[in-house]
């Protein structure tokens, strides 16, 4: 029997083809540094990977929310971030959550659709600003045309289209990205930016967030987790948390300072920086039937995209090219890289 030779140029894939969708952890599915939090300081990485916060005169908070097994509002998702905004009145009060796609190249003049699945505590206005971002040492950042959204109390999908500026004439800096804003609330003095949404306060819930070439929203792309989780660890990877966890194999390269390698489970954005718990006892160094207890902090060397070494100097020294095991000793250990845009 003759197999006919399959024509990928015949084949009518559409816009289903191959990777759709740009948005990292749309379904909230990896929350490497925290399944719950408040923010703290505006313009910050706090639960759940890729998404970053802005808020000014409001409390914002997120967490990691399960849907019950079975449900059939938002089919074959597991989570959604619920995001309470506290209350806030003021002409520059405001609340945004924030996802920086690599490569602004890819947003030259190109149209996009979003699309996403939201319920609120109450019918919420919401502003879509998309922004091309050029980078350090690049040209200025170039805001686009807000479009806006009324969420209601049940889930329900929905979708925006949008056409990009043209870049060209731009220069790229270090880091240049897209990026995809959610105004939750915003006072009248950033009405431009949001298409006049107004201040909101309550409980904003959402899961499902994709962003595609086109004009038309495809069912969501479900990914697997551990894809999703190395595509996240690109940008931060959560290395140890918490007690009795292995580091690596460190020596005494002098007496009193030891070095210990770490290699990164996928190549990092960028040589990252070191986010480190330190207090008293919180690590040691197992060393020829010793333990050499570390109360300091450790600093980062040598780091490249794929590697670095941990240096830090024990509480009592030991003999210089004595090798030994570094390890966690308390529940607030934690050592994490962040290469974040």
């Amino acid at each position: 029997m003759t197999i006919s030779k399959i024509d990928p140029a015949g084949l009518d894939i559409g816009q289903i083809g191959g990777r759709r969708n740009l948005i990292i952890n749309g379904a909230s599915n990896v929350w490497q540094r925290s399944t719950s939090a408040t923010l703290s300081s505006a313009g910050t990485y706090i639960t759940n990977d890729r998404w970053k916060y802005w808020a000014s005169g409001a409390t914002l908070s997120s967490a990691r929310t399960a849907f019950t097994v079975g449900q059939t509002d938002v089919p074959n998702f597991e989570y959604y971030n619920r995001i309470v905004v506290g209350a806030n009145s003021g002409a520059g009060d405001y609340a945004t959550f924030n996802q920086h796609v690599e490569d602004v190249i890819q947003a030259d003049a190109q149209t996009f659709t979003l699309s996403f699945y939201a319920k609120a505590s109450q019918s919420w206005t919401i502003g879509i600003e998309p922004l091309q971002n050029f980078g350090s040492g690049g040209s200025s950042r170039v805001l686009g045309s807000p479009q806006n959204v009324t969420v209601g109390t049940s889930w329900t999908r929905h979708t925006v289209t949008f056409t990009t500026a043209s870049i060209s004439g731009k220069t790229l800096g270090t880091g240049h990205n897209f990026e995809l804003a959610f105004w939750i609330s915003g006072g009248s003095d950033f009405n431009a930016r949001t298409g006049s949404i107004g201040n909101n306060a309550g409980t904003f819930d959402i899961t499902g967030v994709q962003l595609e070439v086109g004009t038309v929203a495809t069912p969501f792309e479900h990914r697997s987790y551990g894809e999703e989780l190395a595509l996240c660890q690109r940008y931060y990877h959560r290395y140890i948390n918490g007690t009795s966890q292995f580091i690596g194999i460190g020596s005494w390269w002098v007496a009193s300072a030891i070095d210990t390698g770490v290699t990164f489970p996928v190549a990092m954005r960028s040589a990252p920086t070191l986010v480190a718990t330190s207090g008293s006892n919180y690590y040691y160094m197992l060393t020829a039937g010793n333990a050499r207890y570390i109360s300091g902090s450790f600093s980062l060397g040598r780091a490249t995209t794929n590697a670095c070494q941990l240096a830090a100097s024990p509480d009592v020294g030991d003999t210089a090219g004595r090798a030994g095991q570094v390890a966690s000793t308390s529940a607030s250990s934690s050592i994490a890289f962040d290469a974040e845009l």
